[in-house]
């Protein structure tokens, strides 16, 4: 299921609790890329790019704009165009 798919009709029917732990688990996702040895940044983050499994666990999708931090002024970035322009 992706989230962004959703019309207000059926995003209507999720219960407070399953979007709480939509939203915690992304923003537990993002926490842990952008404190990790190397950050990682997202730069493309929208409902249609966090995907969600059979138990409504998300999963963040599409890296293709992200960026990784190497360094003070290190950055490793990515030479193909994917992503939503």
């Amino acid at each position: 299921m992706v989230l962004g798919t959703m019309t207000g009709d059926e995003s209507s029917g999720l219960d407070w609790n399953t979007r709480y732990r939509i939203i915690r688990g992304t923003c537990e996702g993002l926490k842990y890329l952008h404190q990790a040895e190397r950050p990682t940044y997202h730069l493309d983050l929208k409902p249609g790019n966090i995907l969600l499994d059979v138990n409504m666990m998300p999963k963040l999708a599409d890296f293709g704009l992200s960026r990784i931090f190497l360094g003070q002024n290190h950055i490793w970035t990515t030479h193909h165009n994917f992503g939503t322009l």
